[in-house]
């Protein structure tokens, strides 16, 4: 039995593993900025988050439309919200990391 993350749970996982690794690439010498990378991998992650067919049932104008909808905005929240936290969790990171690296040199 496999399990599956929804729209929303997996945009969030999806931003919060793109913030270090965007850090991680931009540090190379022909890289685009990471700012480049997440505006890149935020447009990537929406459209799979979403699903097409629940974008499609929303321009229905159904009433499972009015769902995809409130999910539509549940999901870019949290892909946000992924963005922020994994954000915060890399430079927290790269500050424990200089505090211990000063402390090697002392």
């Amino acid at each position: 039995m496999s399990r599956r993350l929804g729209a929303t749970l997996s945009g969030f996982v999806g931003a919060l593993a793109v913030v270090p690794f965007t850090r991680f690439a931009a540090a190379f010498r022909t890289a685009p900025t990471s700012m480049v990378m997440l505006l890149a991998s935020f447009w990537f992650l929406v459209p799979g988050a979403l699903g097409f067919v629940g974008l499609g049932e929303a321009a229905s104008g159904s009433v499972a439309g009015v769902q995809v909808l409130i999910d539509t905005f549940m999901s870019l929240f949290a892909i946000a919200l992924g963005f922020l936290v994994g954000t915060a969790l890399t430079r927290q990171v790269g500050d424990v990391q200089a505090r211990v690296g000063a402390r090697r040199t002392s």
